[in-house]
């Protein structure tokens, strides 16, 4: 039983399960334990409580406990899956056998990675690898390299290189399998080496998280995700940092894992955070703790993300609180990434309580932590903690300052953050480095714009939405670098920048629709809620005489107030999709919502350029969709047609040669008979002489429709070639094969076709023995056909 199977083969396990063979129940529950959940436990209730339960074999029993063991311990029922993994071994000592219990140590490991035991992992890893060396399974043994280093690279990356190094000597396809791949490239991602490289950290996690999908690891495929997306966030690239957590959130809410949705919801909440979007971060860390295994890596992640949720909502002493237990529990696990982030946070909560000194203390305990395992973006965030500790004023905040940059510099991948590059050109410029300062300046103004970006698959189109709002742009960088402008412009750079995150918000949240009715009902939305639009409809090409395809909120008068109402082009390029045409509420005016001034309007014709992208993106998947409904179609019809005999309607030789295939390999593997049937019409060319060729067809395609009525269910017939046919009849001996030939070798003499009248047709029948291929089970009915014909025709023979 393979420990992983690809989605390509799952088809075929599928088919096998559908005999209802207890083994092939069993091997597609284990195929589909972290695929589906659900139905593996449900296949395994069925085969607990079926006839064949009794029957099975303590392996076979060792099998099905390991599958729910692993159901339940993904599900958060930790005790449970404890127990039934308990009994796993129990079955295994009474009937011992290295492949399964490997397995069951693989599983030990993971649960025991998961509560952050790391050298109880280690010692159950190499429980397994000895199990399935033992076993000569190089796929198992190359899985249990790749995930002993990635166990290994978050407390000893020594060690970790070092497994890497073993493994990558193994030869063969194993190294190569998608199940190895995914914990191998996830491995060289969680080295401390690699952090120095966000953009190949960020590339090994993106290829982790396709091959653990490929390959049925759907809680590696979510934690690799996840992974990503705090790449991005690394990176300063919130947006695309979103879109990778939602990502994994959705996988995990589709598999019903409460602890691993309690994961997600934490890393998202603490994308939010970093959107500026705290109280919503806060509603899904409060649904994520509870959640969350006691003592695990995940809770301490939650713990630190709770503290700095609390830090921004003015709340420093609960925010000590919640660093200060989630110190205590990376302490526990052993993990300095974890206690690098806590007692970051502990020296900027006591910060905010103005204990200067408490907090210097913690900041050197978390840059020394840092420093020893290589986390050099922490190391740019605790140098920029230490400059605001020591104050602005203070030589050594600037000399903290410049290191921090430098450092970021070097960091491969990472965006260098605007704050960090305000902060310097702030200490420049007290310095009297005015030309410096505004360098520093304008590479911060280019660092937000880069924040605000969309993923980089949609930069492009993007272009048009920033080109429409490039006064707006400008206008916030010009006041951005003038700090010494009049309150006014500060207040129109704040403007500015509100208006953009809102428009930026607008984007991600349009582009991420399917269909045109969610993408503009969405659109609505964020228009009541900021400009009091009452009404929104959108046409598809001109105005005036084209197709409503979305309408929102009481209609429109024909002479409604000019001032009250918008039309705007949703153009892509040089393309016009439509247009769409808003009104606002006569109680928005009384209110005093704002006009559509030109700012309003420059900023709604950004939102219009993000509806047209929006809704080309729908049109395209449609599109794709349509397109790909008729390919699977015609790709249907061309293999109907491929292996049906067109005179007949019935499969053709290529068929059975494929059903001979199936047969053969079932009754080898099973050691179960198969008997096949040669039929062929007697006196086939004196028909075509005497009577024509239509003729002929005509008494086929009696044969055909014969053969057809009159066959088992579980039988296979089909045009051999000529006027010779085949029937493979599975499962079936010999003694049972002749009265069902000779019941169809009287049916066909009762037949009349005209103008032949009755026709005949003689029957060589061969049971296949053990050993034989089916070349030669062909030969002796081949044999036994013509002993018929000698024999007078119309007859059935067996070459037994």
């Amino acid at each position: 039983m393979k420990p992983f199977a690809l989605l390509e083969e799952l088809p075929s396990l599928e088919a096998q399960a559908d005999t209802q063979r207890p083994s092939a129940v069993l091997t597609l529950a284990w195929q589909l334990r972290q695929r589906d959940s659900a139905r593996a436990l449900a296949l395994c209730e069925r085969l607990e409580s079926g006839p064949v339960a009794s029957a099975s074999t303590r392996v076979e029993r060792a099998r099905r406990d390991l599958v729910v063991a692993e159901c339940l311990w993904l599900r958060g029922s930790l005790d449970g899956a404890q127990q039934r993994l308990t009994d796993a071994h129990a079955l295994l000592a009474e009937e011992p056998d290295d492949l399964t219990q490997g397995d069951a140590w693989w599983l030990a490991a993971l649960m025991a990675n998961g509560r952050g035991e790391r050298a109880e992992a280690d010692r159950l890893l190499d429980d397994a690898l000895a199990c399935h060396r033992r076993a000569a399974d190089p796929l198992r043994v190359a899985a249990d390299l790749a995930l002993k280093a990635f166990c290994l690279a978050f407390h000893d990356p020594a060690r970790a290189s070092e497994t890497l190094d073993q493994l990558g000597m193994q030869a063969g396809e194993s190294l190569a399998h998608p199940a190895v791949q995914a914990w191998r490239e996830a491995a060289r991602s969680a080295l401390p080496a690699a952090q120095a490289n966000l953009t190949e950290v960020l590339s090994g996690y993106m290829r982790a998280h396709g091959a653990a999908l490929d390959s049925g690891q759907l809680r590696l495929a979510i934690a690799a995700a996840v992974n990503v997306g705090s790449s991005f966030d690394d990176m300063n690239d919130l947006g695309a940092a979103l879109q990778w957590k939602e990502r994994a959130l959705t996988l995990a809410r589709q598999a019903d894992w409460p602890p691993v949705i309690g994961s997600c919801m934490a890393q998202l909440a603490n994308s939010l955070r970093a959107l500026g979007r705290v109280d919503a971060a806060r509603g899904l860390l409060e649904q994520a703790l509870p959640l969350l295994e006691e003592g695990s890596r995940n809770q301490g992640i939650a713990l630190v993300y709770s503290g700095n949720v609390a830090l921004d909502l003015g709340a420093p002493e609960d925010a000590v609180h919640w660093y200060g237990v989630a110190e205590q529990a990376w302490n526990r696990l052993g993990s300095a990434h974890g206690q690098v982030a806590a007692l970051s946070g502990l020296a900027r909560a006591h910060a905010a309580l103005g204990q200067r000194e408490q907090a210097l203390t913690l900041q050197v305990r978390a840059m020394a932590q840092a420093e020893g395992v290589g986390l050099q973006p922490e190391q740019v965030k605790l140098l920029q903690l230490r400059a605001e500790l020591l104050g602005e004023h203070d030589e050594a905040a600037q000399t903290c300052l410049l290191q921090a940059l430098a450092l970021a510099r070097r960091v491969g991948g990472l965006r260098v953050p605007p704050e960090l590059l305000e902060a310097v050109a702030a200490g420049q410029a007290r310095l009297g480095d005015t030309a410096q300062a505004y360098a520093l300046m304008a590479e911060a103004a280019q660092a937000r714009r880069q924040r605000q970006d969309l993923d980089a698959d949609r930069r492009a189109m993007a272009l048009q939405v920033w080109q429409e709002t490039e006064r707006l742009r400008q206008e916030a960088d010009t006041q951005s670098q003038l700090r010494e402008a009049q309150a006014q412009h500060v207040a129109a750079v704040e403007q500015a920048h509100e208006r953009l995150q809102w428009l930026g918000e607008i984007g991600r949240d349009v582009t991420a629709r399917a269909d045109v009715g969610t993408l503009f009902g969405s659109l609505f939305g964020h228009l009541r809620r900021r400009l009091g639009v009452e009404s929104l409809q959108v046409w598809a090409g001109a105005q005036t005489e084209g197709e409503v395809v979305f309408c929102a909120g009481p209609p429109v008068a024909a002479k409604a107030d000019a001032a009250a109402t918008l039309s705007l082009p949703l153009q892509q390029g040089d393309r016009t999709l439509g247009s769409m045409r808003l009104t606002r509420s006569a109680r928005a005016v009384q209110a005093g919502a704002p006009e559509w001034d030109a700012p309003a309007r420059d900023l709604l014709h950004g939102v219009a350029a993000y509806a047209a992208i929006a809704w080309a993106n729908v049109q395209m998947l449609a599109a794709l969709r349509g397109t790909q409904a008729e390919l699977m179609e015609k790709n249907a019809e061309l293999e109907r047609l491929a292996t049906t005999d067109r005179l007949t309607g019935l499969p053709n030789r290529r068929w059975l040669e494929t059903v001979l295939e199936r047969e053969h390999a079932l009754a080898v593997r099973l050691q179960r008979p198969y008997t096949v049937v040669l039929v062929d019409v007697d006196r086939f060319k004196q028909v075509n002489d005497v009577h024509g060729h239509a003729a002929g067809d005509a008494v086929l395609q009696a044969l055909g429709a014969l053969l057809s009525a009159r066959m088992r269910a579980s039988d296979q017939a089909g045009r051999w070639g000529g006027e010779e046919f085949l029937v493979v009849c599975p499962g079936t001996a010999l003694a049972q094969a002749l009265p069902l030939a000779e019941h169809l070798r009287e049916r066909m003499a009762e037949a009349e076709v005209e103008p032949v009248g009755h026709f005949t047709a003689s029957f060589g029948v061969a049971c296949w023995r053990v050993g034989e291929s089916t070349a030669d089970l062909l030969e002796r009915a081949d044999r036994a056909l013509y002993a018929a014909k000698r024999a007078g025709r119309n007859r059935v023979e067996a070459d037994s």
